[in-house]
């Protein structure tokens, strides 16, 4: 199976997890109800989240909410598509990174769409101290800048020692 299909299988198999996943929890729970999954550091949840990732945005007028999280992710989603085809002859983990990025974006854009905010779900938290709730689509998204991090860190810091070899 080529590169460009085995990307597609991903970025679908993460938005339908994610929207599964968003489903099941907003059929089972009532908004700001959460479940202790693993006492000591794990939470499953139900938060509607009105702005962006981790609730930026989230008190902005209509006109900027729409333009922040509907014409902008759709423009991005486009421009990403792009590089994610032009990334298909470079390095595997460039186009998993677009991949992973495609896929969180188009499954938050969807529940923008479809329902007016984001599920979020996943909440942790250690010794009274809380991580902001987040669902799988942030997570491929921030799993996306990682790969990108770590590139640009071996770009900057190994590559010119290798060349000098």
């Amino acid at each position: 199976m080529n590169r460009f299909w085995a990307l597609l299988i991903l970025i679908v198999t993460i938005i339908l997890s994610d929207q599964l996943i968003k489903g099941s929890v907003q059929s089972t729970f009532y908004v700001g109800e959460s479940k202790d999954i693993f006492p000591l550091f794990f939470k499953l949840s139900y938060l509607r989240n009105t702005g962006a990732m981790l609730g930026y945005f989230s008190h902005s007028s209509p006109l900027v909410k729409n333009i922040v999280f509907l014409y902008t992710p759709l423009l991005a989603c486009v421009l990403v598509f792009i590089l994610l085809i032009r990334s298909l002859k470079g390095p595997i983990y460039m186009s998993l990174a677009y991949s992973l990025i495609l896929a969180g974006a188009q499954s938050n854009l969807l529940d923008r769409v479809t329902l007016g905010y984001v599920v979020d779900y996943l909440t942790f938290h250690f010794n009274g101290h809380y991580f902001p709730t987040f669902n799988i689509a942030d997570l491929s998204i921030s799993i996306a800048i990682i790969i990108f991090i770590i590139d640009m860190l071996w770009i900057i810091l190994i590559a010119p020692k290798e060349a000098v070899k």
